[in-house]
């Protein structure tokens, strides 16, 4: 479906709504790619928000609804698409705290969690070769005495 960009920034308008309703989620992983669906619900039925990320970064954003379903691609969205990935992961966090506190009710402890999530979003094969190059740039240089003449 082609759509408008002011309908585009709606549907994206109510998938940051959809996101932050969300009472559920699953991951399908892959090596490159990772597919987030976040359940919720409207009007007592439940629908879902696909959000699709390649390499660590979101590029699609695919809302269900009754009748149908609209895909957003990046292009154009930049913005609101770092938007929507910071929301998923707040509130992919916040189930999963939900969850191990029903488990573990007596879990108390407050310390810095080992945070799989960013690890899954955050480690894509660019970013390592980009840290590595850097620290290779980061070398001083030394200058040969011949060249001081």
């Amino acid at each position: 479906m082609f759509i408008s960009t002011t309908r585009q920034k709606y549907v994206l308008d109510k998938c940051a709504e959809a996101i932050k309703s969300a009472h559920s989620y699953s991951l399908n992983p892959s090596l490159y790619a990772k597919t987030f669906n976040l359940k919720y619900k409207l009007d007592n039925r439940e629908y879902g928000v696909v959000l699709f990320l390649y390499e660590g970064n979101l590029k699609t954003v695919t809302l269900h609804r009754e009748n149908g379903q609209v895909e957003i691609n990046v292009d154009g969205h930049e913005e609101k698409f770092k938007e929507l990935s910071k929301l998923m992961q707040d509130k992919i966090m916040e189930i999963d705290d939900i969850k191990f506190k029903s488990i573990f009710p007596e879990y108390d402890l407050m310390e810095e969690r080992n945070d799989i999530l960013d690890e899954l979003l955050n480690n894509s094969p660019k970013e390592v070769k980009e840290e590595v190059q850097e620290e290779v740039k980061e070398k001083p240089t030394k200058k040969k005495w011949f060249k001081i003449w």
